[in-house]
């Protein structure tokens, strides 16, 4: 199994190119898991979209924060 992550890097309010969706497909196509982080905004994603985050597919893992309780942090992005 090849795991992919993404450098820690700001999260945007829309689509980027193409491009990276589309390496998430070939990487989905591949058997392979792309991991990003969910991002720290306090946000709903349902409601606002950030991405790569946002983007729906099947072999992508949004990571969120949490605390020493294991709840997730007041400040982590949330949905999906």
């Amino acid at each position: 199994m090849t795991v992919h992550s993404l450098p820690s890097a700001p999260l945007l309010p829309f689509p980027p190119t193409g491009f990276l969706e589309r390496e998430i497909a070939v990487s989905q196509d591949a058997g392979q898991l792309f991991v990003v982080a969910s991002g720290n905004n306090g946000v709903n994603m349902e409601e606002t979209k950030l991405y790569p985050a946002s983007y729906k597919t099947d072999n992508m893992i949004s990571v969120a924060s949490s605390g020493e309780k294991d709840f997730v942090s007041s400040f982590s992005n949330i949905g999906m």
